[in-house]
């Protein structure tokens, strides 16, 4: 025959686990990582930070590059083409008034996004706009270049 024991000692411990005392654990840990004199927080901050995703869309006309930057300025961003290149670029200005934060997840840096064009890019004719937090740059096809996708059947 099988008997079961209860060992409700066990289940207080377990009980105190869960009622604060892994929270507590946690706060002292993320504190201390995120600790402004953290020596981690400068390394990862920075790289963070400067990382804007994209989204590129395509329809018959143009292709779509969508840059996600809320908070920052349109008139710091520029825009440049080099060598097939298209490169965007944002410089932070420097604050004049230094806050004390207690707690930061938001920083203010310059970043830098390079991205190769095929040939069906019109590159004389791209535009771009800044609204909503969205930087969207337009790439026009060039007619010369744009064939449309063929079917080759096998014989």
């Amino acid at each position: 025959m099988y008997t079961r024991h209860h060992n409700n000692e066990d289940f207080g411990n377990k009980k105190d686990f869960c009622n604060g005392k892994f929270d507590r654990k946690f706060d002292k840990f993320r504190e201390g990582f995120f600790n402004s004199k953290h020596p981690m927080k400068e390394v990862f901050a920075e790289k963070i930070s400067s990382f804007k995703p994209v989204n590129i869309s395509e329809n018959e006309e143009y292709y779509a590059l969508q840059l996600f930057a809320a908070g920052l300025k349109k008139e710091a961003f520029n825009i440049a083409i080099k060598d097939r290149v298209l490169t965007i670029s944002y410089k932070a200005s420097e604050d004049k008034e230094k806050t004390n934060y207690i707690y930061q997840e938001i920083y203010a840096s310059s970043f830098e996004r390079s991205f190769k064009l095929n040939e069906k890019v019109a590159s004389e004719n791209i535009s771009a706009g800044y609204e909503d937090g969205i930087l969207t740059v337009i790439l026009p096809k060039d007619p010369e270049n744009n064939i449309p996708a063929q079917e080759i059947k096998v014989s």
